[in-house]
């Protein structure tokens, strides 16, 4: 199955806000365990957009832009999911 690069970075970015939430929660309640989760989450987040948030033409990371470009920044080719 081939993850399709809007949904890997939907993933990403739900990993990172839930990582988030469970970071926040246990640094409130003192729970190291729940700050650990929430750390790893918030990693497998960043590790997630790293891999999969790329041009499917030239490879190169599409970089910080705000939703789903519909060109590469580099390579100007459309990127179609």
């Amino acid at each position: 199955m081939k993850l399709s690069r809007t949904t890997a970075l939907i993933i990403s970015i739900g990993c990172a806000m839930f990582g988030a939430l469970c970071g926040g929660l246990g640094a409130i309640l003192e729970l190291y365990v729940l700050e650990f989760i929430g750390l790893g989450l918030a990693l497998l987040g960043a590790v997630l957009t790293l891999i999969f948030h790329r041009c499917p033409h030239c490879g190169r990371f599409l970089g910080k832009h705000v939703g789903f470009p519909a060109y590469c920044p580099h390579c100007g080719e459309p990127l179609d999911d």
